[in-house]
Formats: structure tokens, sequence, C-alpha cells
């Protein structure tokens, strides 16, 4: 027996559970055991480009989360949510573990096909992501603007607002920033879109700069506004220069998105915090 859930309570293969064991352990760098940790597999709750059909959720024992996601079945999509996070880790910024990998084989018991919620994802290629302990954490849009009581969470989310700008991630919306409560530390997720549309047309910086400021200007308030400025400015030009530093390191971008990061790091970034923070 194994203690995987799925939403519709359906009992599930364990010769495939213990390879979806083996394949979440592997992310997470736990050892899980089908018959003693529980798995309860769901859709997530906000609703996303991703979430029906190519994103599923992994809750292990209520304290840790992955996700396991396809990014809409788009290669060029997959492809900047790791090299993205590759540049996270060069450059100095939080992280996640991720596992590139193809296909989930989660079989019923008694049938020779997938459980719903994993349906037709027998060959799709994917990424799997530890997110850590969903208890834990709260994306900005779930955080009230009285409980941010640290200067350090400006300065934080000023570094991303330039690694968000440099290296071109677009849809910077308030829910795909999660604070961490434990080490206090900021993460920029969902990183598929940008720096180019479908077409090949650049994403202007307005896509960044305009969601950018209005997820951080709900935390202002007339008293603390100034300080929480100055804070934004400092942590965006740190952010700026620990990028600019590890240009040379930066392998992963292709000749376009590389050329983009190279023209938009020459400007001034003590001006360009002006821009997005004022």
């Amino acid at each position: 027996m194994n203690n995987i859930i799925t939403p519709n309570s359906e009992n599930i293969s364990d010769k495939d559970a213990i390879n979806f064991y083996k394949l979440i352990s592997t992310v997470t760098q736990l050892e899980l055991e089908p018959k003693t940790d529980k798995i309860i597999l769901k859709k997530p709750e906000r609703s996303s480009q991703n979430a029906k059909k190519y994103f599923v959720l992994c809750d292990i024992n209520k304290n840790r989360r992955v996700g396991i996601k396809r990014c809409m079945d788009n290669s060029q999509y997959l492809r900047r949510e790791i090299i993205i996070n590759e540049a996270k880790k060069i450059t100095g910024f939080p992280t996640y573990s991720i596992l590139s990998t193809k296909g989930i084989i989660l079989q019923l018991e008694s049938k020779e096909k997938n459980c719903i919620i994993f349906e037709n994802w027998e060959n799709k290629d994917l990424i799997i992501m530890d997110f850590g302990n969903p208890n834990d954490m709260k994306t900005l849009k779930e955080l009230e603007p009285n409980t941010i009581d640290s200067w350090t969470f400006y300065y934080e989310f000023g570094r991303w607002a330039a690694f968000n700008f440099l290296l071109g991630v677009i849809d910077r919306h308030s829910s795909n920033f999660i604070l961490s409560f434990t080490d206090g530390k900021i993460h920029s997720i969902d990183n598929e879109l940008g720096p180019f549309d479908s077409k090949g047309n650049e994403a202007g910086p307005r896509q960044i700069l305009v969601p950018v400021k209005q997820t951080i200007e709900r935390f202002f308030t007339d008293t603390n506004r100034g300080v929480c400025i100055q804070n934004l400015k400092q942590g965006f030009v740190d952010g700026w220069d620990s990028i600019v530093s590890k240009l040379s390191q930066l392998t992963m971008f292709n000749k376009d998105e590389m050329n983009l990061i190279q023209k938009r790091s020459v400007h001034d970034s003590k001006k360009v915090s002006e821009i997005f923070f004022n």
C-alpha cells in the first residue's frame, strides 16, 4: 500500500508509487517512503494559465510542497524556468531546487491508465520544483501591509526588481512573489514568460515596471514611504551590480537574450531605480 491521495480518491499502483516517491525524493533531498509518507495531489487554488491542465501540487506530510509543471507544453517556457533558476544561483538570488524530466506515470491499481489528475502526462516534458514548507510562506498578494516590519523586505524586493528588469522576466504581479517567514527571503516564481513574445518582439520594460510598482506600493504608508523607497532603491542598485558582475557567467542565455541583458545593463542603475520607485 502507498499513501498517495488524489482528488478522486483513486487507488494508485504500488509499482508506480515507488517510482514517483523516488522522483519527489530526488528534488526535495528527502528519503520518502510510500508506506509512511503521505503525498496529497491537488490543483493550485489560484487561477493561472498553467493551473487547469499543466500544474499539479504535491503536499508531503503537510509540511513540504512540490510543484509539477508542464509550462503549457511550451518548450521555450520550460527552458526559461530552468535557465532563470540557474541565473539566480549564479548571481546570488534566492532559488529553489528544480528537476527536469519527461512524463509522469502514476497509474491506477486496477487499470493501465494514469490517475485523473495526471491524465495525458505520460510523455510530457515537465519540471518538478521544491517550494519548501507551505506553512512558512505567503504570496505578497496574501500579505496584509501591516505585517511587514522589516526594512530588509523592501531592500530584497528592490533586488528582485533589478533582476527581473535586466533578465526580462515578465508577469511580475503580487502572486508571483513569495515571502518566507523563516529567513525573510523573497522568492520570484513563475519565471517562464519573457523577454520576447511568441512573435519575437521584445517585452518592454513597462511590462515589468507597472506590476512591480503596483505590488510594492500597497505596503507603503504616509509615515514609512520615504524609508521604504530608500531601501527599494538601494536594493535595486545592489541587485543590479550583482548581476552585471556575473554577466560573463550567464552562458545559459541565447544570443538575443544576452544582447538584451547587455543593452539594459549599460544604463545607470540609480536612474532606473528612480523610474521604478519614486
